[in-house]
Formats: structure tokens, C-alpha cells, sequence
């Protein structure tokens, strides 16, 4: 029991960056649920801007994401989270604890080769590939990708 205890103090001051998401996403959302958690997570990202172009080899917030295209599948959403989650495991901590992903110090639920590819223009990076994993992570609440 105190092994246990030590290895979660361990992890949680491993990544201490915990998302918005106060209760747990359920992960096979419907729709409406699926908007509404997003409009959680993207709060503040219409005023947010990147002062700079990203470097290749750097996480970006997930506020300075833009869509550029104006439909998406929303049953290959729920497929490429599932397919994200198996790769990458997350957890979650209830009680507000939010959850912890693997990547840049917990706050991305992708390592940096999964990459959205995107065009930067007036601050944001407007998706051209990778809308389904800018979908999952947004939904889930990660902060950058």
C-alpha cells in the first residue's frame, strides 16, 4: 500500500500538468457530448496567437490550432481516439485530477513523430493533415500536440 502511494506521489510529480477535464470524458461520446467537452478544452483559444512560426521539433499548444477544413467523420473521430489510446495510454485521476498523458511532461497525448501538418498564418497553424488526432487530443483535453 505505501509502495503504491510512493509510485503515484512519484508520477504525479512526474508530470504535473494535469488537463481541464474535471470528470472523465466518456469514451464513446455522442456527438453532442463530443462538442460539448470540446468547447471545454478550447476555451481562450480565439484570442490565443503564436508569437512566432513553430519549430518542427517543438510541441505546439493546441489553442493555436485552427481547422481548415469544415467537415470531419465523426465515427472516424472515435475510431482514431480508440486507435491513440491503445498507443498512447493515458490516465485519469478523478476527483479533478484530470488527466495525465505521456508526452511533453504531460500535457500531449502524442509523441512528437505523430505529427499534424499545418500551415502557420497571423499566429495560428491552420491543420492541413491530422485533423482526427487534433480531434482526440483536443477532446481529451491534452494542451499541445
Amino acid at each position: 500500500m505505501v509502495l503504491r502511494i510512493f509510485l503515484l506521489l512519484l508520477l504525479v510529480q512526474a508530470a504535473p500538468v494535469w488537463s481541464k477535464s474535471a470528470s472523465e470524458p466518456n469514451l464513446s461520446p455522442t456527438l453532442e457530448e463530443f462538442r460539448a467537452q470540446c468547447r471545454l478544452n478550447r476555451q481562450g483559444a480565439a484570442e490565443f496567437r503564436l508569437a512566432q512560426a513553430p519549430d518542427r521539433d517543438d510541441f505546439i499548444p493546441l489553442r493555436a490550432l485552427e481547422a481548415s477544413q469544415s467537415r470531419f467523420s465523426f465515427e472516424r473521430f472515435v475510431s482514431a481516439m480508440h486507435k491513440d489510446l491503445r498507443k498512447n495510454p493515458v490516465t485519469f485521476f478523478g476527483n479533478g485530477g484530470g488527466w495525465v498523458f505521456e508526452f511533453d511532461q504531460g500535457r500531449s497525448m502524442l509523441p512528437l513523430h505523430k505529427t499534424v501538418t499545418g500551415i502557420y498564418y497571423r499566429g495560428k497553424v491552420h491543420i492541413v493533415d491530422g485533423h482526427h488526432k487534433a480531434l482526440s487530443s483536443l477532446f481529451l483535453g491534452a494542451e499541445t500536440i
